[in-house]
């Protein structure tokens, strides 16, 4: 018995003694300059950018910007009650859908 409390002492004083030590920190890593290579085309502005799909036609990147405002009346919409948690897909979200499915 004797031994076992000995031990356990002894432990408990080697914890506390690592506790007190300072943490060892490592060095701080900073990693050298790099060079970053130049823009070889200018960036074009989103109005600019269209896509041509076979089955949608062109598609421009600046069209798919929606803004809207948030402020107004809030009113829940009753999603914790409701049988279905989206309401049903728009003809673009179907056209979307008819095109990715083919």
């Amino acid at each position: 018995m004797r031994i076992v409390l000995l031990l356990s002492l002894a432990l408990c004083s080697l914890f506390a003694a690592a506790m007190e030590a300072e943490p060892v920190k490592p060095p701080l890593y900073l990693p050298e300059d790099t060079k970053l290579p130049t823009r070889e085309c200018p960036l074009l502005r989103r109005e600019e950018v269209a896509i041509t799909l076979p089955e949608l036609g062109i598609v421009q990147a600046g069209a798919m910007l929606r803004r809207s405002s948030l402020a107004g009346t809030w009113k829940f919409s009753g999603l914790e009650t409701a049988k279905t948690p989206f309401p049903s897909e728009t003809p673009a979200e179907e056209l979307w859908r008819a095109a990715v499915d083919t």
